[in-house]
Order: C-alpha cells, then sequence, then structure tokens
C-alpha cells in the first residue's frame, strides 16, 4: 500500500512538472516526508527529479537557455552539498521545520 501510495506521489508530481515546466519537488517532497521522513524523501525526490528533468530535457533540448542554465548549474553546486550537509548533521525534525518554512515563503 505504502509503494502504491509513493508511485502515485511522485507520478502525479511529474505530470504537473511535465506540463508547468516547473514544480516537481515542491509538490512531491512535502508529501513524501509525511509518508517516508526527511532521510528517505530527500534522495528519492533528487534521483526522481533528475531523471524527470533528464527526459524533458531530451523532448525540449533546442529550447536551453545556456547562460541561464549555467547560472543554475552554479547555484545548484552549491547549494546541493550544503543541503546533503544539513540532512545529515541536523535533527530530522529541524530540517522539516525549516523545510515547511521555506515552501510557505516560496508559495
Amino acid at each position: 500500500m505504502l509503494e502504491t501510495l509513493i508511485v502515485l506521489i511522485v507520478f502525479l508530481a511529474a505530470v504537473i512538472q511535465t506540463i508547468s515546466g516547473f514544480g516537481f519537488a515542491l509538490m512531491v517532497m512535502p508529501l513524501l516526508v509525511l509518508t517516508l521522513g526527511i532521510q528517505a524523501a530527500a534522495p528519492l525526490v533528487a534521483q526522481t527529479g533528475c531523471t524527470l528533468d533528464a527526459l524533458n530535457l531530451l523532448r525540449h533540448h533546442q529550447a536551453i537557455n545556456l547562460r541561464e542554465t549555467l547560472r543554475l548549474a552554479a547555484a545548484a553546486a552549491l547549494g546541493i552539498p550544503l543541503g546533503v550537509l544539513a540532512i545529515r548533521m541536523l535533527d530530522g525534525h529541524l530540517v522539516q521545520v525549516a523545510l515547511g518554512l521555506l515552501l510557505i515563503a516560496y508559495a
């Protein structure tokens, strides 16, 4: 039952990402954190997000703006190690609260 729920959550978030161009992590992360916890949800969202982005990149490769892509890649190169460090070193509840506040601020 849990596996079916996880697949459904990821599938619906992937459909939203494919239709709108963004929103996969915003939709899937809070729901998977409630279901699996932050330590299991973070790598799952990262891996499925990369797979989904790679598929969409193959589909829309002619529309890539290289300058914007490099800016985002530089920000990710700084942010991803900090996020991994935070997940490993901080209390899971504290990370969940920070994630919730970030999502509220973003919305």
